[in-house]
């Protein structure tokens, strides 16, 4: 009798691990990956995300600085073919073919300016 339990068992164990996507062949997607966005919109199936990122701004009182891309830009200066015109708080204008491109900072990523106390 509980040999026959044993062989239920096993069979119904193979049969869920044989019927998982890992097992399946189906796709599996990181459930802690942000989808990909582009100004707050979904990028749809078949469509180019964009080819910039920006993950900083600094502004001081004599530059202003964009991180885009993992390099560090300022106003009038290339990347990918693109000309960033203008810089400011948690967001970015590039000039791409004639085209404005506003890229901005994830919403949890501005940092506040701090006033300084005398």
């Amino acid at each position: 009798m509980r040999s026959r339990l044993s062989g239920w068992i096993v069979a119904g164990a193979m049969l869920l691990v044989v019927g998982s996507p890992v097992f399946g062949g189906g796709a599996l997607r990181d459930p802690t990956r942000p989808p990909a966005t582009t100004s707050g919109k979904t990028i749809q199936d078949g469509q180019q995300p964009l080819k910039w990122r920006l993950t900083a701004t600094i502004i001081g009182p004599e530059r202003r600085v964009a991180v885009i891309n993992d390099r560090a830009l300022q106003i009038g200066q290339n990347i990918d073919g693109a000309v960033l015109v203008a810089v400011e708080a948690g967001s970015a204008l590039l000039v791409h073919a004639g085209r404005e491109m506003q890229l901005r900072l994830h919403e949890m990523a501005v940092k506040r300016t701090v006033r300084k106390t005398p």
